[in-house]
């Protein structure tokens, strides 16, 4: 039975899943690098679409620490909350605190970019035979923080999740009350449904082609993303165009292209939540959407999102630090053009925007069509998720 569990990192996730899980009857413990700035109890509102309050739910924490060995040794359960680029290093930093003599569980509720490969590495590197893990395929819920470690919104849950384990006895324990505390119990909708592997997780994408399709459209159509005054700056769902449906539609087609290949190279293999990007939004909202701009558009969780911009000086353009960078195109598209390369599959709309965000961002990523090799070394191996950066080299050790 799960009693115990740590949330790693204060992420928007982190302010919806501590009440739920709290409500639950588990203990709830916090990792946090900011934990001065946390209340003993944390809410979440949920909103609709106007911004006005359908319902509220408090959870109090116990130990808000920024130790590890203050949370992690007694955890049942460990859940990470922050950006993807961010898991690696949390992994790596509460590794050798990880109760080695009994069952541990850790996981995320948004597994693409190679959550596994990170888990199995310091699995390995720590003798951590006892650790199992899991990912939900993407986020149960639409969140934001309103006030940081005090109050979260969330504009709505999934009507369906999907979740990879470790083994299936995993998927056994979480779903006799943990995963159902995560959406269920409260929303009365988001079951989780057991993919068969991590790859489909991959490559069933959601953030990672809308995220970059939407800030090179945005990139393209917006004077090189600079605006005068912040009210300028379109809504990063609300406003979304023919333009960058588009450019999000031919960057699914390049991963279609992938999905496909790895259909056929694995025939053997099942891959049932591995979908393209329409079946995945139908799928996971219930939706009737006909097209990719009718499916933001008319999103009543994805309205009230804005584009991340900083100011520049005089003007207002991407902040480059936002995951929306960090984790889309280091752990979302080198990934994948990565097993592009090692199964001979043309991706120009990947190479596109690869190119594009490498002049942005002024950063190293492909030459002359193809990854540049990157050594993998201390910075590179937490910059980027490609399997390399893990010493896997062949596409068979990855699918599982």
């Amino acid at each position: 039975m799960i009693k115990n569990v740590c949330v790693v990192g204060g992420g928007s996730t982190a302010h919806t899943l501590i009440p739920l899980l709290r409500s639950a009857g588990m203990n709830v413990d916090l990792l946090t690098a900011k934990p001065a700035l946390w209340n003993k109890v944390v809410r979440f509102n949920y909103v609709n679409e106007n911004g006005q309050i359908i319902d509220s739910l408090d959870g109090s924490l116990g130990i808000v620490s920024d130790k590890p060995q203050d949370v992690i040794p007694s955890a049942d359960v460990i859940i990470l909350c922050m950006p993807v680029s961010s898991y690696k290093i949390a992994l790596h930093r509460i590794a050798s605190e990880i109760d080695k003599d009994r069952p541990v569980i850790i996981g995320t509720v948004y597994g693409q970019g190679g959550f596994n490969w990170m888990v199995e590495e310091i699995r390995n590197q720590h003798a951590l035979h006892n650790l199992e893990y899991f990912s939900s395929g993407l986020v149960p819920w639409i969140c934001r923080i309103k006030e940081y470690g005090k109050v979260g919104v969330t504009y709505g849950p999934k009507i369906e999740n999907v979740i990879a384990v470790s083994n299936d006895e995993v998927f056994g324990r979480l779903d006799t009350g943990f995963l159902n505390s995560i959406s269920l119990d409260f929303f009365k909708v988001g079951r989780f449904n057991l993919a068969e592997n991590f790859i489909s997780l991959t490559f069933s994408v959601d953030n990672q082609i809308i995220h970059t399709s939407r800030l090179f459209s945005l990139y393209k159509e917006s004077n090189g993303g600079k605006w005068k005054n912040k009210d300028d700056v379109p809504y990063f769902y609300r406003d979304f165009n023919e333009f960058s449906a588009e450019q999000l539609l031919l960057l699914d087609n390049d991963y279609e292209n992938i999905r496909i290949a790895l259909r056929n190279k694995y025939p053997g293999k099942k891959f049932t939540y591995m979908m393209n990007y329409l079946d995945l939004e139908h799928f996971s909202y219930a939706s009737e959407s006909k097209s990719v701009v009718d499916s933001f558009v008319n999103s009543r969780t994805l309205r009230a999102i804005t584009t991340p911009v900083v100011l520049h000086g005089d003007h207002y353009s991407f902040n480059k630090e936002h995951r929306f960078f960090k984790d889309d195109i280091y752990f979302g598209l080198c990934i994948a053009k990565w097993f592009a390369q090692e199964m001979c599959i043309a991706t120009p709309q990947i190479d596109l925007i690869l190119q594009w965000a490498q002049e942005y961002l002024e950063d190293d990523l492909l030459a002359d069509g193809c990854l540049i090799d990157f050594p993998a070394n201390n910075a590179n191996r937490f910059k980027y998720g490609i399997p390399t950066m893990y010493g896997i080299h062949e596409i068979d050790a990855l699918v599982d």
